[in-house]
């Protein structure tokens, strides 16, 4: 590989010649090896004394200690980073050095072109009048239109969205943030009125660079025009930055345009569908249902009732039999693609039903692949892809897919949070660490961070931390029966093992309405009984429960590995080893 890429910084592994944004910026020679040499160790501490023998040698006559000091110093001035709150590189006294952002690694023959691209960040817009109560239209309006947007052309025109709930908040509190953090160049940002069967959408286009307002329209329609005034939206954006003078851009029309009731009620479903609680994941089949009546040749809303199936008979939401969930799913996915066989939202949740409940992983992946090339920027495919490539044993490839994700959805607190839990399946607790907590930071009621920050403390052995992790996420979603289960492995690794118990037995009573096999596996498994464990497994497989390949990436599992059925296990559900 001859380049090595971070933020919008481009390190030249051979020249060591450093570009931003496509500009050079001056860096002696010494200083570029360390920071190569920090950057192709991402996440990992690198020693003082490791950077000593790779880039000074036993034979170095300097002060090592002052000639590496330097060369951090003249680092940190050149990528604008602060020692006290660093972005790029943290200090960790008298040890050494971690390289803390993202990296990719291209070859020649994929180098970018020299001017990099506009990055515009689309804000939710605010919703007001009648209503209003919730922020699903503005915050779906966006979407829609960063979904418009992104398919433009990628190499002019980079598009971030800030869609998940308390992230629209936060940017509007501090744009100049969104330049200085994320170098965001333009946001638009404005607002959405409904009343009395009419709408009025508002929009501003900002300059980051010194907050001046550029442009700002106006639209107004009656509410049954939403799509035309949508579509004049999207067109407009695009001339701003003069996207309509290249000839191979055009906006992609949609194949069907649902009625206004239906967009409207599918909008809500997706609002809550984000929530994933099992209260939420009700009200967002309900909401779909009524985008299926008000319009039966909308494809979308069948493949969110899909969607809703496939996580009410996982562990995930915990309402259903597997095998019922995957009887009702099949028949929806089919229907969506009948309508609309190039759905992304259907192949992403066609893999998702294969990876959980079918085992089929060729086929899984296959179906994740293909959602992307539908819509390569899907936030929800991108991140079970990543999850779906860790479970195989590919995680250079998932870190690099949940990376992806983060660059279209920065504030996002779910993104951040698998972000995170890349790096707990990578074995980078303080990165995955780092990450939960900076999540907490967009949106603290995300009861699923709060359950990973457990698993990552309980890795680093800090056990009352992980125990008070796990109570925070079921204080957010009393009914997740996944946080209270791996509650019960934390209580039992703790040595609490009568509070491990009686949490078992709460488990066990879902059978009636849920099969629990898998999570009786992870609790029996950490109270060191080992043929309860594999006994649930079995039944697990029997009876399709999912995500199985919760088994070789889930440190619930870890005390199983040693035993020679663990890996036969592995065989039969046809994943790889353990690493």
């Amino acid at each position: 590989m001859a380049v090595i890429r971070f933020a919008d910084f481009e390190l030249d592994l051979h020249s060591y010649e450093l570009h931003e944004r496509g500009d050079p910026r001056k860096l002696q020679l010494q200083p570029a090896k360390v920071l190569a040499l920090l950057a192709m160790n991402p996440g990992r501490l690198v020693t003082r004394e490791e950077i000593r023998k790779n880039l000074w040698g036993d034979d170095t006559f300097v002060d090592f200690e002052q000639s590496l000091n330097f060369c951090i110093r003249r680092i940190r001035a050149v990528l604008g980073d602060d020692a006290e709150q660093p972005r790029f590189i943290e200090t960790l006294p008298r040890r050494g050095y971690r390289f803390m952002a993202c990296v990719s690694r291209i070859s020649e023959e994929e180098l970018p072109s020299v001017r990099r691209p506009i990055r515009l960040a689309v804000i939710p817009l605010e919703e007001f009048g009648t209503g209003a109560k919730q922020d699903y239209f503005g915050a779906g309006l966006a979407e829609e239109v960063v979904s418009i947007l992104s398919r433009l052309n990628p190499e002019q025109l980079r598009v971030v969205s800030t869609r998940i709930r308390g992230a629209r908040q936060h940017a509007r509190m501090d744009l100049p943030r969104l330049r200085r953090e994320l170098n965001i160049d333009y946001a638009l940002t404005g607002s959405v009125r409904r009343s009395d069967g009419r709408i009025r959408i508002a929009v501003q286009l900002l300059d980051l660079s010194d907050g001046g307002l550029l442009r700002s329209e106006t639209y107004e329609r009656e509410a049954k025009d939403l799509f035309t005034v949508q579509e004049e939206l999207a067109k407009q954006i695009a001339q701003w930055f003069a996207i309509e003078l290249v000839p191979s851009t055009t906006l992609v029309q949609q194949k069907h345009v649902p009625t206004p009731a239906a967009h409207d009620a599918y909008l809500k479903a997706r609002f809550f569908w984000h929530k994933m609680t099992g209260e939420s994941i009700r009200l967002s089949m309900r909401y779909f249902q009524e985008a299926t009546a008000a319009d039966p040749h909308f494809a979308a809303p069948y493949a969110g009732l899909a969607d809703c199936y496939a996580q009410m008979g996982s562990l995930r939401v915990a309402l259903m039999k597997p095998s019922e969930a995957l009887a009702n799913a099949q028949p929806l996915l089919r229907r969506a693609l009948e309508l609309n066989e190039s759905l992304a939202e259907a192949h992403c949740t066609l893999g998702m039903l294969k990876s959980w409940y079918e085992l089929d992983w060729r086929g899984a992946g296959a179906e994740f692949q293909r959602a992307l090339q539908g819509d390569a920027n899907n936030i929800t495919a991108l991140i079970w892809y990543a999850l779906y490539l860790s479970a195989i044993g590919q995680p250079q490839d998932a870190l690099r897919t949940i990376t992806r994700a983060r660059e279209l959805d920065p504030l996002s607190a779910v993104v951040n949070t698998y972000v995170g839990v890349i790096y707990l399946h990578l074995g980078q607790l303080d990165f995955a660490l780092r990450q939960l907590l900076q999540a907490i930071e967009f949106d603290p009621y995300y009861y699923r961070l709060h359950m990973f920050l457990g698993k990552v403390f309980s890795r680093l052995g800090r056990r009352s931390e992980a125990i008070e992790s796990y109570k925070k996420a079921l204080q957010r979603n009393p009914e997740s029966l996944e946080a209270l289960a791996f509650l019960a492995c934390e209580f039992a690794m703790a040595g609490q093992r009568g509070s491990a118990l009686e949490l078992l037995h709460k488990v066990r009573a879902t059978e009636d309405y849920f099969e629990p096999s898998l999570l009786c596996a992870a609790i029996c498994s950490a109270l060191g009984d080992a043929n309860e464990a594999f006994g649930w497994l079995e039944r697990a497989l029997q009876n399709q429960a999912g995500p199985l390949y919760l088994v070789r990436i889930d440190d619930a599992f870890r005390s199983l590995r040693s035993d020679p059925r663990y890996r036969w296990f592995l065989e039969r559900i046809g994943l790889p080893p353990a690493s």
